[in-house]
């Protein structure tokens, strides 16, 4: 689900895109420090190395995607995606937090928060949700792929988000399909302080960035963190925030969404590079 960044055409505010920004920088250091917390399963996750996937594997991950990006293309105008897309992050929550506690205490939590980003939503029950399975599913696909084969997806999604942004323009529609039905498929920024706790409309959204935006250097960063090291990691994010500094002038400049893993991507691989020579 790789619903990209996208400013609303109606306004685009830097305070929204730097809010945006940060909130990914706070989870991705998070990410990156995650497996190194006291956690009584903390390991398993990383434990599930499963070999080196093949380039056919990358190429069949981005195929399901386009799959995804498509039938969400089709049906953005559809109130009933917006229920189902907020159980599917239930159930990413409920699969990763079970590693941890309980299956019945992890089924408690994930339907928790799915029913209060349903049943009073707002702009923060939806970010959290957002939040949360988009770090529940980095974490959950940490020990399945290596560091080699995520440079290799970081490459296929940047080509897959410039063609959806600038040629197919299928991915803004979505986005903007996504914020008008109310589909928790976004992180999303108020126009007005006060509008947190009110129900996300188009009317009232300055900012938005897709849950792809998020997850994509999230995976690299807590990937690199556990398989190679924190410091490694952290190096790879300074790139990353390079690469978001970059983003914010190019959205300031272009009309309508911008694809941001390209650049974001290419600060990953750079500071992981550096990274690795340096340490």
């Amino acid at each position: 689900m790789e619903e990209k960044n996208q400013i609303l055409p109606i306004k685009k505010s830097l305070r929204g895109i730097i809010f945006l920004e940060i909130t990914c920088f706070v989870v991705w250091l998070i990410g990156i420090f995650f497996f190194y917390l006291p956690l009584p399963k903390s390991s398993l996750v990383v434990a599930r190395l499963a070999g080196e996937p093949s380039p056919y594997d990358a190429l069949g991950i981005l195929l399901s995607v386009i799959i995804v990006l498509v039938l969400f293309y089709r049906l953005r105008r559809s109130q009933a995606l917006a229920p189902v897309v907020a159980v599917l992050f239930g159930i990413i929550i409920y699969n990763t937090l079970s590693v941890f506690v309980e299956p019945l205490v992890a089924l408690t939590v994930a339907a928790l928060f799915v029913y209060i980003e349903r049943a009073y939503r707002s702009f923060v029950s939806n970010n959290l949700l957002v939040i949360l399975g988009v770090f529940a599913a980095a974490v959950s696909f940490v020990g399945t792929y290596s560091v080699n084969f995520l440079l290799i997806l970081l490459g296929l999604f940047s080509l897959y988000d410039l063609v959806g942004v600038f040629w197919t323009k299928a991915i803004p529609k979505v986005a903007q399909g996504a914020a008008k039905i109310g589909m928790p498929l976004l992180i999303l920024m108020p126009k007005k302080a006060a509008s947190w706790w009110q129900v996300p409309t188009p009317d009232t959204i300055v900012s938005m960035m897709g849950a792809g935006d998020l997850f994509i250097p999230l995976l690299f960063l807590s990937a690199v963190s556990a398989q190679v090291g924190w410091q490694v990691a952290l190096i790879s994010f300074v790139g990353a925030v390079v690469g978001s500094g970059l983003n914010i002038l190019f959205a300031k400049r272009v009309k309508g969404g911008i694809p941001a893993i390209p650049i974001l991507a290419v600060g990953l691989v750079v500071g992981y590079f550096v990274g690795v020579w340096l340490l």
